[in-house]
């Protein structure tokens, strides 16, 4: 699903009843996932997103803010900012 755009993927799967779960830093692997009727958008999803810091992402998991995840996962400044700024918010919900 990686060369599909995200609002194509959203807009088909809500189409065909796919409940569409954001971008998660404590449950989103790097490619998107689908299980039964959800779909979990990846980390891939994220303009100039790498996959490495989505690697360490995942190793790191368990995160309670913003700060914690770039601490944590010893992201790059640009990194942060690349996935804060896109998914429109710090999801921390869960699926």
């Amino acid at each position: 699903m990686g060369f599909y755009a995200p609002a194509q993927i959203v807009r088909d799967t809500s189409q065909h009843g796919v409940e569409v779960h954001r971008v998660d830093v404590n449950f989103s692997n790097w490619d998107n996932a689908l299980e039964r009727d959800r779909l979990h958008l990846g980390l891939r999803q994220i303009d100039v997103f790498r996959e490495s810091w989505a690697e360490a992402i995942v190793a790191a998991r368990s995160f309670t803010s913003v700060e914690a995840v770039a601490r944590q996962a010893k992201l790059p400044a640009r990194a942060t900012f690349a996935w804060h700024s896109q998914i429109k918010g710090f999801s921390l919900k869960g699926w």
